[in-house]
Order: structure tokens, then C-alpha cells, then sequence
């Protein structure tokens, strides 16, 4: 994005153009985004992604307000994230799992499966291990559960492990939701 001209730069070479006609410059001129998010029935989002603990100086929050302005003028939407630093935060490695689960729709849940996950969640059930165990499943199982909306968790707080507290999902996957529990 070209912070001087306020506009969207789309190539390569809009992007040398500009850099090579601000060199001269002082202070930011250009911005690019970390990435952009598209969800069905939502506009675009811009989205910018810091550590919890160095969200830049007051120059650097200038620029991504600077920037927020040009993108909402061009009728997309602009969020920055803070990720927390701690590697040990559950975050970490449930986004790692997630990701994977993706990608193994042959490990999802079966619909026989999903009607005994309803049955154990109406006896009781309330962690992971509720859920899989009966099933003769390990918790290695959980992420693919989660992704395929058949349980819910809390992954931003929980890491995944038999004690997680998890419920039934009935194919919502709003718990995958991430964006707005961590926007600044």
C-alpha cells in the first residue's frame, strides 16, 4: 500500500514503482499487510500480526493507523493481532494441530460417531476425555473433532489434552474464531 498516495498496490511492480519514487523520503511510505482474510458473507480484512509484547513504537502504530484509514477507504476492513509471545501459550501449539486437522478430513468424525459424541454429551460428557475415551479414541483424535465442528474448545485458553473442557458443536466452528478474541 502506498501511505503517500493513499492507495492499494496490487503487483510487483506498482510496488518498485513506489518504492523507487519514495527512496528519498523520510518516515514510512509504503505498507504491506501480513495477510488478508476473506470470509463468506463479510467484507475483506486486512490483517496485521504482532507479538503481545512488541507491538511496534509510535511510529510504526502511526503507520498501521495510517494504513487502517486507506484500507477503510477502500472498503476493506483492517485488524492488528497480538499473538502472545509465550511459545508455551496453548495458542501455539493448537494452531500447529488445527492446521493439520485440515488437512486429514479422512480422520474427521463419522456420522455414527457424531451420534455417539450427542449421546455421551447427554450423559454427561465434558472433556475430551469424555468424549474419546468411550470411543476407544485418543486425544490425538481432538483436533480432527474441533475442525470438523462435531466439539467445541476453547483453544486460545486450553491446550488439547484429555482434561480440556470441550462440549458439543453441532457444526458450529466459531470456536476457530480467532481473529476477534486476539484484535488490538
Amino acid at each position: 500500500m502506498d501511505l503517500v498516495a493513499e492507495v492499494l498496490l496490487f503487483t510487483e511492480s506498482e510496488r518498485q514503482d513506489a518504492r523507487a519514487r519514495y527512496r528519498e523520503r523520510p518516515g514510512p511510505s509504503l505498507y504491506t499487510a501480513d495477510f488478508t482474510l476473506l470470509l463468506r458473507g463479510q467484507r475483506e480484512t486486512v490483517v496485521e500480526v504482532k507479538l503481545d509484547t512488541h507491538l511496534g513504537d509510535d511510529i510504526y502504530r502511526d503507520k498501521l493507523r495510517r494504513a487502517k484509514d486507506i484500507i477503510g477507504r477502500h472498503g476493506r476492513d483492517f485488524s492488528v493481532v497480538a499473538v502472545p509471545a509465550d511459545e508455551c501459550h496453548p495458542i501455539w501449539a493448537n494452531v500447529a494441530l488445527i492446521s493439520q486437522a485440515t488437512r486429514r478430513r479422512d480422520l474427521w468424525p463419522s456420522p455414527e460417531v457424531i451420534e455417539r459424541l450427542e449421546q455421551l454429551g447427554q450423559r454427561g460428557a465434558r472433556t475430551a476425555g469424555d468424549f474419546l475415551n468411550p470411543l476407544n479414541l485418543s486425544t490425538s483424535h481432538l483436533p480432527h473433532f474441533l475442525v470438523a465442528g462435531a466439539l467445541r474448545a476453547d483453544i486460545l485458553s486450553h491446550p488439547m489434552r484429555a482434561s480440556t473442557p470441550v462440549e458439543l458443536a453441532y457444526g458450529d466452528l466459531s470456536h476457530l474464531q480467532l481473529i476477534a478474541r486476539l484484535q488490538r
